[in-house]
This record gives structure tokens, sequence and C-alpha cells, in this order.
């Protein structure tokens, strides 16, 4: 069976690609804006400096094309229509024509078509169609359009060629072409286009197959902000994907509460790292349903994730820029947040105030570090558990029914590698153990439930974790043992490591024993347990 890049290859020599990219507008926006006749309009100056670019960047002439002549009275024949299957990518210039138009509707749709029957309308998580947003949009408009149109304008990520003066303002002023090297606006419309020329270029390298796609490949949460923000941002997104990361969301996150916390939860439980970029000043926009901002409701689900995962995060906080929000209610509600978040005792992340950008990506660059070296710990300490306890999978373990089994629950490997004792306790009273494997930490929730439905008893261990995690711990068992192939004989939580506040030990659980280990294992204190397996 053919692999999806032998069916590209395939497909690329079958239909014999003739051009590279297709710029698909509204005639009406390349307009000049000036009384020179011999001026050049926006999306004219957009394709010249796009040619030149791209030429550069992948190292051979670029075919770029563009309809200059035809008209909106003009019949969209099947001449058009044939040109699609023979373009490998296209640019949509958005703006609020463009999304009125029936032409330039048809020919993102058609392209769409083309697109899905040669090789796929996505590619190893990158569209096929950019989506360059000259001049903001009314957005209802996308409710109204075609369910293949809808889901382009919903689920392709905007390059943004304009600045808005406020979240909520209908201000803005598009990115200039023409201006001097030292426009501002000029400046932000090359960093913009070199956004698009990279992706571009890396997208055509592998339909071409001369790039191969790296399976280990790290996903990073870099949570949508607001917009004072959004450049910060922007260069974060440029130097993650520089370094060989894939960087999440990469689809535009829905406008409706339910389906924003699904969008974020999934983008969250595929990522090794959440970064979250927080205004000191600006509250930001909320989905349709609530009044919480979407910065707080992400920071609130990779909390969660942090918490029952051990998810590490990043939180930045930046001095105060330009556009400072202005509301009044809006910042006290900012103000409100921002002390909630850094006097929570619980389940707190690094938290970065002050700092400069390039001081930020240190941060982060010091994370990964840091993550690839626990990474790297985890699988040796694996190893040497799997050869020390001999640990059997779970297949194995069912099949054994007369060995007791017990599930020792862990907030992370640090903590395994602590529990030694406890497993030659547990090992001695001839009982089987169940381990949580952390080289596979996206396996781990399949494996909790796994093991939860077969063991006969289970010790969760409360070291690392904070209480958070371990009310999370508690209430997965309680709730997961309902779906049990048998009930459990015996439950306990195991106190150990720092208590500072006090918290492990006025810890309570109704659903199972309290086993008090912070001032050394005691043995004794397992008695009741282990008579319960007997």
């Amino acid at each position: 069976m053919k692999t999806l890049e032998e069916e590209i290859i395939a497909m690329d020599q079958k239909v014999n690609f003739e051009k590279d990219v297709f710029i698909s507008y509204a005639h009406i926006d390349d307009q000049p804006i000036t009384l020179n006749k011999d001026a050049k309009g926006w999306i004219s100056n957009f394709h010249t400096l796009l040619k030149r670019r791209l030429d550069m960047v992948v190292g051979r002439e670029m075919n770029i094309w563009r309809d200059e002549k035809l008209q909106g009275n003009t019949e969209f024949g099947p001449e058009i229509v044939e040109q699609f299957p023979k373009m490998r990518v296209m640019i949509s210039i958005i703006t609020p024509r463009y999304v009125k138009s029936d032409w330039c509707r048809r020919e993102m749709q058609e392209f769409y078509r083309a697109a899905n029957s040669n090789g796929g309308i996505s590619f190893h998580n990158q569209w096929r169609i950019f989506k360059v947003v000259k001049t903001p949009f009314d957005r209802s408009i996308i409710n109204t359009l075609p369910a293949e149109i809808n889901k382009i304008y919903k689920d392709i990520l905007d390059y943004q060629f304009y600045i808005k003066e406020s979240e909520t303002g209908d201000k803005f002023s598009e990115l200039n072409p023409e201006g001097s090297a030292d426009n501002v606006s000029t400046q932000k419309f090359i960093e913009k286009l070199e956004d698009v020329v990279q992706n571009i270029a890396k997208l055509i390298e592998q339909l071409n197959n001369e790039g191969k796609v790296n399976p280990d490949q790290k996903k990073i949460y870099l949570a949508e902000t607001t917009y004072d923000l959004h450049e910060y941002r922007e260069k974060l997104v440029r130097q993650l994907e520089d370094t060989g990361y894939i960087v999440l969301p990469d689809t535009t996150l829905p406008g409706v509460l339910n389906e924003f916390n699904t969008a974020v939860q999934t983008f969250i439980d595929q990522s090794v790292l959440s970064l979250h970029l927080i205004s000191s000043t600006n509250y930001g926009s909320p989905p349709e349903g609530t009044i919480k901002s979407k910065v707080i409701i992400q920071n609130e689900i990779a909390a969660k994730k942090s918490a029952s995962n051990n998810l590490p995060r990043l939180i930045w906080i930046p001095p105060a820029t330009t556009l400072a929000d202005t509301d009044t209610e809006t910042k006290e509600m900012q103000s409100e947040f921002l002390k909630k978040l850094k006097t929570a005792k619980e389940n707190t992340p690094d938290i970065l105030e002050g700092i400069t950008l390039e001081d930020f990506k240190e941060a982060i660059a010091n994370k990964f570090k840091a993550i690839e070296q626990e990474e790297k710990a985890r699988k040796e300490a694996e190893e040497k558990a799997k050869q020390d306890d001999q640990t059997p999978n779970v297949t194995d373990v069912a099949a054994s029914a007369e060995v007791k089994k017990v599930y020792l629950i862990c907030n992370d490997q640090a903590d395994l590698e602590t529990t030694g004792p406890l497993r030659k306790l547990i090992k001695n009273n001839n009982l089987s153990l169940l381990l949580p494997n952390f080289s596979q930490p996206e396996l781990l929730q399949k494996q909790h439930a796994d093991y939860l439905k077969i063991c006969d008893a289970v010790i969760i261990y409360f070291g690392s974790g904070n209480d958070l995690w371990m009310d999370n711990k508690a209430g997965d068992i309680d709730g997961l043992i309902r779906d049990a192939a048998k009930p459990l004989l015996a439950k306990a939580i195991y106190t150990t490591g720092t208590d500072d506040d006090g918290t492990k030990a006025d810890y309570k659980w109704p659903g199972g024993a309290v086993i008090q280990g912070i001032e050394g294992l005691k043995p004794e204190l397992f008695n009741d347990f282990f008579q319960k397996l007997k």
C-alpha cells in the first residue's frame, strides 16, 4: 500500500503541475489609491514582491499566476476550472469585496475541490489555500456561504495584512508595501510577506517530497492573545517554527464557547508545552456564551491539563504597550484576573513579568532543554524500572488472574523514581505491580483507564503533585471505577515528601484510606490495605 507521500508524488507526476501559486483576488482591490497614472495597485505589488522572495527561498524560478484581464461579466467557464488541478497553492486576497464576489467564491470552491482530488486540500497539517486578509470584513457573511467556503474561512488561519487600533473598534490601517525602508507599515508588510513565503516554500518542498516529515516533531501550544500583543506572538510563532516545532492552534479557534473549549482542549492535549502571553492592561474578547476572555479560558484549560498530566507552562506578562485598553471596566477585569493569577497557591506556572521578548525567548529555550532532559531521564528510568520490576503489560497481567494487581499512580517520573521502598513492600506481599509509563505521555490516559479495569487495588502516590492534582486523580478513579471490569478490593492515598502548609496531613478522601508517610514509610500502616487483598 502506498504512503501518502508516494501518492502525492504519483499524483504530481500524473497531473504535471504547471503553476506553483495562483493568486485569487477581486479586481477592484488592485486599484491604485493615488492619482499617479503609473502607480500599481496593492495586489500587483504583493504579486511582484512575493515572486521575488519566493524565487530566492525555493531556489528556482516560481510560476505565480493571477488573472489580470478577466472581468466580473466574463463567463466562468470550463477553461478556468481546468487550471486549478495544475496549481500547487492558492492565495486568496480577502477583502469585503472578495467575500461578496460570486466570481471569487467560485475560484475558491473550484480550487478546494480540485486540490481535494489531487493530494488533498491540506498536507501534513498545512492548508494549500493561504488566506491573506488585506482588509477587515464582516465575518457574519461567512455563515451564509456554502459549506466548503465556510470551512475555509473558519478553519484556515489568516495572514493579517492590516493593523487594528483596538480589539473592538472599527479603525484599522492596511500594511503598505510601497513605503521607505524605515516605514513601520512597510516593515510589518515585509514581515507578514515573509511568513507567507516561508510557509508556501515549506509546503511546496513537502509536496515535492524533498522534505521529510519528522513523526517526533514536538507541538507547542501558543495561546491566542489580545491585539496589543499580536506582534509578539507572531514573532514567537516564526521562531518556534524555524526551530522545528509545530505551533498550535494551527486553525482559527471557534467563536462559540463550547466549540472554543473543545478546540483548545484538543490542541493542548497534543502539546508538550503551553505558552501564554497575557496583557497587563487589555482584557480581550470573549467567545459567544460567556463574559470570560479567550485569554483566561485558554489559561484555565492549560492549568487543568498541567494539574492532571504535568504539562509545563510559561506565562509572560510584558510591559504595557501603546495599545493599552482605555475602557475602565475591562481594565479592572484584567487587573482582577492578574491578581488571582499571581497569588494562586495551587498549580502555579512559571510567570515572567516585565521582561523583554528576547528574555522570554531565552526562557522558552531553557524550558525546552529541561523538557528534553526530563524526557531522556524518563526513558532511562522507565527502562530501569522495567528491568527491576519486570512489570507485565496489560494483556499479560489480565491473563494471570491468580496474582492480585496493585496500580501505583504517580504524578511524574521524578515521583516514580522515589517509590522504590513502597514498590518493594508491595512485591513482598506477593502482589503484582502496575506502573505508569511516562516515556509515552500521549498514551498515559488510555493506560490509566486500562489499568483501572484490570487492577485489584490502587495506591495514589501523593508526592510532588499538589492537592488539585490529587483531587483530579481521586475523581478520575471514582469515575472510572464505575466502568471497571471488576470492583477494587482496596484503595489508598500514600502521602510523602514535604508538607509545609499541612495540605497532605489534613487531606481526606471519602473514597479510600489516606496513609501518612511524611515521616517515612511505616509498613504496619498498610496492614489493612494488604489484608483486603488476601
